[in-house]
């Protein structure tokens, strides 16, 4: 990769961009998680025939990525992030935890509420990554003794 194009991904204005499309990306993951029929209903509970669109399920795990994105926002703050070690240590402490909360509750769960955990456990993976990269970097820029 040139350092050209290196430096243009680390303009201020693809870091706002890439909160934005992380929070695009959970919320298609779970709205179409909804159109999909819950089997627990159809094969356990014998509830047969047609199912309707899970509205107010699907509403809460939108509510839950919305807030999920504005908490990862306001924690790596795209325009003031810096690489601040600090910073992404504290987002990958409290989403971790979620991640693993959202995946203990998945036992007869329906669809969308399995979308939302693949999202969250991806976007706690990636959020160890940006730990990785900051401490690394942090490290880097140490004055040697």
């Amino acid at each position: 990769m040139s350092t050209r194009r290196w430096q243009s991904c680390k303009s201020p204005l693809n870091k706002p961009l890439a909160v934005a499309a992380t929070w695009l990306v959970g919320v298609t993951a779970v709205c179409v998680g909804g159109l999909f029929p819950d089997e627990y209903r159809a094969q356990v509970l014998r509830l047969a025939g047609p199912q309707p669109y899970p509205l107010h399920g699907v509403a809460q795990f939108v509510l839950a990525v919305t807030v999920e994105t504005a908490v990862l926002g306001a924690f790596l703050g795209p325009g003031t992030y810096r690489g601040s070690w600090g910073r992404a240590l504290a987002a990958a402490l409290l989403f971790l935890p979620v991640t693993l909360y959202f995946g203990a509750a998945l036992m007869h769960a329906p669809t969308y509420q399995y979308m939302h955990f693949l999202w969250s456990a991806a976007l706690s993976v990636a959020l160890v990554a940006v730990l990785a990269r900051s401490a690394v970097t942090a490290a880097r820029r140490r004055p040697g003794p």
